[in-house]
């Protein structure tokens, strides 16, 4: 029977990151816009235009390090299996052993 492969829990962790920074990044891109548009009555943001101009520098901060970091976690677990040192270093050997002789 073979053995499954355990997932890399990194792999999530860093979807679900990656989207709050889409989200994080684009409600700034839109409240800068609307900063910068001089036909609108100046009048103070409220709701999440609000919030981003207060605290946006700082989330986005965090956000690119937690992808940094978990980029490095999922590199560094990339590959957890249920095998053990010895059937990875014999698979690493016969992968290494075949390139180059495809036709």
């Amino acid at each position: 029977m073979k053995k499954s492969k355990i997932k890399n829990p990194f792999y999530a962790l860093l979807i679900l990151v990656g989207v709050a920074f889409v989200v994080t990044a684009s409600a700034y891109g839109v409240m800068t816009v609307r900063g910068t548009d001089r036909s609108l009555p100046e009048s103070p943001q409220t709701g999440i235009l609000g919030f981003m101009d207060r605290h946006g520098n700082w989330i986005l901060t965090v956000e690119v390090v937690l992808l940094g970091v978990l980029t490095v976690a999922a590199m560094g677990t990339d590959q957890l299996d249920n095998s053990g040192p010895e059937e990875r270093l014999s698979s690493s050997k016969t992968n290494h052993s075949q390139k180059g002789t495809e036709t």
